[in-house]
C-alpha cells in the first residue's frame, strides 16, 4: 500500500515538473532579472527588471538619503524609462513631493513588449527639480533576451 502510494506521488511530481518545463519553454523575456541603482548627491536611483510571460516588467523608484527634508517638483512621469531609444517624454502639470531622510518615492511598474533584438539597451532617466535647480539621474543598462 504505502509503495503504492509513493509511485502515484512521484507519478504526480514528474508530470508537474514536465508541465512546468512546457509553460516555460513558450516564454520570452530577458535572461535574467535584472535590478541596479545610481546616486547622485542625495538621491539614489532604484530599477528592477522583470520577466513577464510576453515582456518585461520595470519598477522604480527615488530614494531620499540626505539629512534636511526637502520637496522635489517632477513631471509624469519622475522616472523614465525607454528600451532601445534614448527619447524621454514628460507631460502633465507639475507635481510636488517632500521627502524624508530614507523615504522611497515609487512609480508605477511599467511594461515593455520584449524586441526582436538578443541585446537592447534601457535607457533611465530621473528628472526633477530641488530649489529651483534641476537634477537629471541617466542610466543606461544594456539587457540580454531569450
Amino acid at each position: 500500500m504505502k509503495r503504492r502510494a509513493l509511485f502515484l506521488i512521484g507519478i504526480a511530481l514528474g508530470i508537474s515538473l514536465l508541465l512546468l518545463m512546457f509553460a516555460h519553454e513558450g516564454q520570452s523575456g530577458i535572461k535574467y532579472e535584472k535590478v541596479f541603482s545610481s546616486r547622485q548627491d542625495d538621491f539614489i536611483l532604484h530599477i528592477r527588471v522583470e520577466e513577464m510571460n510576453k515582456g518585461i516588467r520595470i519598477l522604480r523608484s527615488l530614494q531620499y538619503v540626505g539629512k534636511d527634508t526637502v520637496e522635489i517638483k517632477h513631471q509624469t512621469p519622475l522616472i523614465s524609462v525607454s528600451l532601445q531609444n534614448r527619447n524621454h517624454d514628460y507631460t502633465g502639470s507639475t507635481v510636488k513631493k517632500t521627502l524624508k531622510t530614507g523615504n522611497i518615492y515609487y512609480q508605477e511598474p511599467v511594461i515593455i513588449d520584449v524586441p526582436i533584438e538578443k541585446e537592447s539597451e534601457l535607457y533611465v532617466q530621473a528628472k526633477f527639480s530641488v530649489d529651483d535647480e534641476w537634477i537629471y539621474m541617466n542610466h543606461v543598462e544594456t539587457l540580454i533576451f531569450n
